[in-house]
């Protein structure tokens, strides 16, 4: 029988949360349609196989536990195979990458790695104030805690941003072919969401499946300004918790447009080369920055 895996690598603040949810309140039905959703030790996603080999970059950088990754993707009978964690989004090196592949390509017929991407400056706003809600967590070490809403621009950060390398990284190992990528804009996702693309992406049709809507929605203007400040001043977590729950969560901390468009320029001719690779082109990846 052959076997093909959707390995969903992220990235970060693409609405992955929101897919995974729902993947997991839909486990039963998706075996009706020959498709198993697998999970680790949180019944939710693939995240706690990684581990950090350099303590000071303090983000992901290998698969840890690679015989429980194969146990975990190999168990089920179905024909599709559906893993997913943002974990995969910080291996920035291609040996780590091609370790992947080699532990993975033995036991699947075809394998197809997805992905949504979502312009840079778009996603650095909303990853960096996922940093003010917890100091150490992966996002606060790419982008800090700068009570601004465009973070400080360091070597990292590039690494990940930089999606021409680091998807360039993924196709080059597994090949073109078994790239899918999407761009994570709700106008061009399926019916404007991104639950709903994911499973048509599968070929699968969501309004047959349970939906669960909201999930890891990012925290308001001041909320997200003294989150990051606290982050910096205060190093127990339940003073700065019982601190933020009495700070209103309203409007949104935003950059202006010459702040966005000059964050976005390093990346724009990466952008294009990725989207030329793309077969075929989708001439509307990544819109111009005068939609922002």
């Amino acid at each position: 029988m052959p076997r093909t895996l959707y390995l969903h690598i992220g990235s970060h603040k693409t609405g992955t949360t929101s897919i995974q949810s729902n993947l997991t309140v839909n486990k039963a039905s998706l075996t009706d349609h020959d498709f198993a959703y697998v999970t680790g030790d949180n019944g939710v996603n693939l995240h706690g196989m990684f581990g950090v080999t350099d303590a000071d970059k303090g983000v992901w950088d290998h698969l840890a536990r690679p015989h429980d990754v194969v146990q975990i993707l190999t168990a089920p009978k179905q024909s599709n195979v559906i893993a997913s964690t943002e974990g995969f989004s910080y291996l920035f090196d291609r040996a780590a990458i091609a370790d992947v592949h080699a532990l993975l390509r033995p036991h699947f017929d075809a394998i197809r790695i997805v992905s949504y991407l979502r312009r840079q400056d778009q996603l650095a706003v909303s990853h960096h104030q996922e940093g003010a809600k917890q100091k150490l967590t992966s996002a606060s070490r790419l982008y800090g805690h700068s009570p601004f809403a465009l973070p400080q621009p360091s070597d990292l950060q590039t690494l990940y941003l930089d999606y021409n390398r680091r998807i360039g990284l993924w196709a080059d190992v597994f090949g073109e072919k078994a790239m899918l990528l999407r761009v994570f804009d709700r106008n061009l996702l399926t019916d404007g969401d991104v639950v709903a693309d994911f499973l048509a992406l599968l070929g699968l049709n969501a309004a047959r499946l349970d939906r669960i809507k909201g999930k890891n929605v990012s925290m308001g203007f001041a909320k997200t300004k003294m989150g990051h400040i606290l982050n910096e001043l205060v190093p127990h977590q339940q003073v700065k918790a019982g601190i933020l729950a009495r700070i209103p969560n309203d409007g949104k901390l935003l950059p202006s447009r010459g702040q966005a468009m000059a964050f976005l320029e390093p990346y724009r001719s990466g952008n294009r080369a990725l989207n030329a690779s793309v077969s075929p082109p989708n001439l509307k990846f990544f819109p111009m920055i005068s939609t922002f």
